[in-house]
């Protein structure tokens, strides 16, 4: 009974936060921008920075999904192929997506 009375006090005052994440908003940051540089492999960043190459890879990945989408996209396949599609005719378009 104890320890939920002194766990209810210290959620009232801000201080029951659970786990703090090993890397910190700033350092994942930092991590990620080392990671862009290309300098690095994750192995390496995630010695240097004392964590698990997981938790590299999460990082990485977190920061990408929260990037704003990049305004000039360069044409990739799935692009092009979604382009030569408009261009052909119904019965094309139908026999392609039999094979795809």
């Amino acid at each position: 009974m104890r320890t939920r009375e002194g766990m209810k006090i210290a959620k009232a005052k801000g201080r029951l936060r659970g786990k703090v994440p090993k890397p910190r908003v700033k350092q994942e940051a930092h991590l990620v921008a080392l990671h862009k540089a290309g300098e690095h492999t994750s192995a390496e960043l995630a010695e240097l920075f004392g964590v698990a190459r997981s938790t590299v890879y999460r990082a990485i990945e977190r920061a990408a999904f929260s990037a704003p989408p990049d305004v000039t996209r360069v044409a990739t396949p799935l692009n092009i192929y979604a382009c030569s599609v408009v261009t052909m005719d119904p019965c094309a378009i139908a026999s392609r997506q039999r094979f795809h």
